[in-house]
């Protein structure tokens, strides 16, 4: 009984014994975990946290190797992460719509998590709208910000400019021409199915590089469907000198149009004129089309300049002679109505800027030979709408703003 009576002791302080180095064990575990979880000591940005920027972040602590940095906060983006055991650094984009306020970046280890926060200085709208990116961006088909590139950066199209340098302009940087210079890129798929359409930009066309005499053509942006002549000419938007004596008025003619292929008889196309006279300086200029009313506008620096109707009389040496009513004349007047690329012959193809299309009406019959755009070009978009004149306002004095 006695030998029994010792055995059970000796069990129970085994049992006594392991479960003291089952919690001895623990909160060794425990300690090991806490110590190795991140921790943030500091966190300093860039010199701008503006909203519509992108700022650089360092975050300073321990325990941060292999760390992932995300946040929940809407039109804020992360990138290019990097993480020591000190120290994180990443790039934070802030949409141009972001509000004044803390955004909480999470931070995440094998070992566990933590935060740290950062704080976004709101803009202040102007015209309506917090920057030009805000301006109908459900709309917004293409895109050339122009900074050191020609690529169209909604449409996810690459260019290639020939002869072209970057310079500072409106919002970073802006493509400079010269004599022979122009930039191509593919039409990316939005442009097929346009019914109405808007182009903006912003142009600096300075007296010394003008064109000496009249009857010269210098192209700022085209939409084309082939090389070939005038049958794929779409959209147009060019400076037009048609005379000495409006280059001595610091005065530039704009010849803006399209073609619509998609439709039949003499209102296939329609060009009008608008003349600029504020051009010493940058001056932005909005061209839109309203295929429901057939009605084209013209803008300079935020202001409608020409206002005219997709319709008018046929004659055998003009096809708009109006605009008149609808019906009238011989033969009878029609609204133009939706624009269709989608179904001609030779749909867009190609985006040119700051040149004429090749052989397009005998102006260029090599690309960059003649009829190149010698001034400053900058922020060229194109809507899929005919964007309103409180947009048009938006455009022009968030560009002013630099935003």
């Amino acid at each position: 009984m006695k030998s029994i009576t010792s055995k059970l002791k000796l069990l129970t302080f085994a049992g006594i014994a392991f479960a003291a180095a089952m919690v001895i064990q623990s909160c060794s575990k425990s300690k090991s975990t806490s110590s190795t979880k991140p921790t943030v000591t500091s966190v300093t940005t860039g010199s701008n946290d503006t909203a519509g920027t992108t700022t650089i972040v360092t975050i300073t602590g321990k325990n941060l190797s292999g760390a992932s940095v995300t946040t929940t906060t809407n039109n804020v983006t992360i990138s290019n992460v990097s993480a020591s055991s000190t120290s994180i650094t990443l790039t934070v984009k802030i949409g141009g719509g972001v509000p004044s306020g803390s955004v909480t970046l999470d931070i995440t280890t094998s070992a566990g998590s933590t935060t740290a926060q950062i704080t976004i200085v709101g803009l202040t709208p102007l015209g309506g709208f917090i920057s030009s990116d805000s301006v109908e961006p459900a709309a917004l088909i293409a895109y050339w910000p122009l900074n050191g590139n020609v690529n169209d950066t909604v449409g996810n199209q690459t260019g290639t400019a020939v002869g072209a340098t970057f310079i500072q302009g409106i919002r970073g940087q802006a493509y400079q021409g010269a004599a022979g210079a122009y930039a191509t890129v593919p039409a990316n798929s939005s442009f097929k199915n346009v019914q109405s359409y808007s182009v903006s930009l912003w142009y600096n066309l300075p007296m010394a590089v003008r064109p000496t005499s009249g009857g010269t053509a210098a192209g700022m942006f085209f939409l084309s469907g082939d090389t070939t002549g005038s049958s794929g000419n779409y959209m147009i938007l060019e400076a037009d000198i048609a005379s000495a004596s409006q280059l001595a008025a610091d005065s530039v003619p704009i010849h803006n149009g399209f073609d619509n292929l998609g439709t039949t008889g003499p209102w296939a196309n329609f060009t009008m004129s608008s003349y600029d006279t504020a051009t010493s300086n940058w001056v932005h200029v909005v061209m839109t089309y309203d295929g429901g009313s057939s009605t084209y506008t013209f803008y300079e620096n935020g202001q409608p300049i020409a206002v005219q109707s997709a319709y008018g009389t046929a004659t055998s040496t003009t096809l708009y002679d109006g605009p008149l009513p609808v019906g009238s004349g011989t033969p009878p007047t029609a609204l133009m109505g939706n624009l269709n690329f989608s179904t001609v012959p030779d749909p867009p193809t190609t985006v040119y800027i700051g040149a004429w299309p090749p052989g397009l009406y005998g102006v260029s019959a090599t690309l960059g030979a003649s009829g190149d755009f010698q001034g400053a070009l900058d922020e060229i978009r194109v809507y899929n709408i005919a964007i309103k004149a409180t947009d048009v306002v938006g455009l022009y004095l968030n560009g002013l703003a630099g935003r």
